[in-house]
C-alpha cells in the first residue's frame, strides 16, 4: 500500500508540472529574457553575452599579433625597428583596453543605476530560474513571468527605462569595442607592410636603377643621333663647295 501511495504520488507531481526541461540552458534562457522583455529579448541577453563575446575577441586578436611579432624574424636595423614600434604600439592597447571598456560599462550604468541595479536583480533570479533542471519548461517559464512581475512592480522602473538602458548600453559598449579592434587591425595590416617592407623597398631600388640606365641610354642615343645629323650636314655643304 505505502509502495503504490508513492507511485500515485509521484505521478501526481509528474501531471501536476509536467516532463522534465530538456531544452538547452541557451535556449532556456532566452526564452526567459524574452519574457522579462518582450521588446528587446536579445538586447537584455546581451548585457551579459556582449561583453564576454568583445573582451575574448580583443584578447585573441592581440595574443595573435605579439606572437607574429615575437615570430618574425628582423634582418635589417629597419625592420628591427619597424617591429620594436609594433611591438610597443600592441602593449599600449593591452594596458588600455580594459580601463576603456570598464569606463564605458561605467559611465552607462551610472547614468541608469536604478535600471542597472534593478536589471541585474532580475537577471540573478532569471539564472536561478534555468538553473532548475528538475521541473517542466512551463514551470521554469512560470518563475520567469515572476522575475518579470516583480521587475515592473518597480515604482522607477518601466519598459520604456529598461528599453532606453539597454539599448545605450548596446550602442556605447559595441562602439568602444569596435574601435579597439580596428587599433588591433591596423596593427596586423602594418605588421604586413612591415614583413614586405624590405622586399618592396629593394625592389623599388632596382626599378629606379634600371629607370635611370634606360633614361641614360636614350639620352646617349639621343647625343649619337644629333651628331650624325651635324656630320651628314657638314658633308652636305663640302659637296655643293666642291660642285
Amino acid at each position: 500500500m505505502q509502495l503504490l501511495a508513492l507511485i500515485i504520488g509521484i505521478f501526481s507531481l509528474h501531471c501536476a508540472f509536467g516532463a522534465q526541461c530538456n531544452k538547452p540552458e541557451k535556449e532556456i534562457m532566452a526564452q526567459c529574457m524574452q519574457i522579462i522583455h518582450p521588446e528587446h529579448g536579445e538586447l537584455l541577453g546581451n548585457t551579459v553575452n556582449l561583453p564576454q563575446q568583445y573582451l575574448q575577441q580583443i584578447y585573441t586578436l592581440l595574443k595573435d599579433v605579439r606572437r607574429e611579432i615575437t615570430n618574425e624574424q628582423f634582418t635589417t636595423t629597419t625592420k628591427k625597428h619597424c617591429l620594436d614600434n609594433l611591438r610597443t604600439r600592441v602593449d599600449d592597447i593591452s594596458k588600455s583596453y580594459m580601463t576603456r571598456v570598464i569606463t564605458v560599462d561605467s559611465n552607462v550604468k551610472q547614468r541608469f543605476i536604478d535600471t542597472n541595479t534593478a536589471l541585474g536583480s532580475a537577471l540573478v533570479k532569471a539564472s536561478q530560474c534555468e538553473e532548475n533542471h528538475d521541473v517542466s519548461c512551463e514551470v521554469i517559464q512560470s518563475c520567469c513571468t515572476n522575475v518579470k512581475n516583480e521587475l515592473y512592480a518597480q515604482k522607477s522602473i518601466s519598459s520604456g527605462s529598461v528599453t532606453n538602458f539597454l539599448v545605450e548600453f548596446t550602442t556605447q559598449f559595441s562602439k568602444e569595442c569596435d574601435s579597439i579592434l580596428s587599433s588591433i587591425r591596423n596593427l596586423q595590416a602594418d605588421l604586413n607592410s612591415c614583413k614586405t617592407g624590405v622586399t618592396e623597398r629593394k625592389k623599388s631600388r632596382i626599378e629606379a636603377v634600371m629607370l635611370d640606365k634606360t633614361l641614360k641610354s636614350q639620352a646617349s642615343t639621343s647625343v649619337m643621333t644629333s651628331n650624325l645629323l651635324v656630320s651628314c650636314s657638314i658633308l652636305f655643304v663640302v659637296f655643293r663647295a666642291m660642285y
